[in-house]
């Protein structure tokens, strides 16, 4: 997102993507690569747990 700086900020000041630029100024947000990767990664697991069968103990 830095190397691509002043790209984003023409797109958020033409109102594009206002989710990503209402959340790409705020510090508590992390938007590197690594955390973006897991965040996604997290959602796709947690969408895919409801059709595992379940695990038995000892298994």
């Amino acid at each position: 997102m830095r190397a691509r700086r002043e790209s984003l900020a023409a797109m958020f000041a033409a109102g594009s993507f206002r989710l990503l630029a209402s959340t790409a100024g705020r510090r508590d947000v992390d938007l590197n690569f690594d955390s973006l990767f897991e965040f996604g990664l997290q959602r796709l697991l947690d969408g895919l747990a409801p059709l595992l069968p379940e695990r038995q103990p000892g298994r």
